[in-house]
């Protein structure tokens, strides 16, 4: 389902980047500090995701090789390399 002009809707960014690092949504809750409730929420186009839930998923997408091992805590993410171009775009100022 594609949303206005031909992009992916976010919501399923959002769910392809976790499968995609093997994660379950109680691993990315221990890693960002996100209910597993709102995670869910945002993965299925419930709500919107805030500016600051996007950071904290763009963290924790950066160290996904961090993330793969299991749950890390949120103090030990470091966001090298940095999130994809299209966390990047939604972060930027209007």
């Amino acid at each position: 389902m594609p949303a206005q002009g031909g992009q992916r809707p976010v919501h399923l960014k959002l769910r392809e980047l976790r499968e995609r690092r093997g994660l379950t949504l109680q691993q990315l809750h221990a890693a960002t500090g996100l209910r597993v409730t709102l995670l869910s929420d945002l993965e299925r186009g419930q709500v919107q995701p805030a500016p600051g839930t996007l950071r904290a998923l763009a963290r924790a997408y950066g160290a996904a090789g961090g993330l793969a091992g299991g749950a890390v805590a949120r103090n030990s993410l470091n966001p090298a390399p940095g999130p994809p171009e299209w966390v990047r775009a939604l972060l930027r100022d209007p």
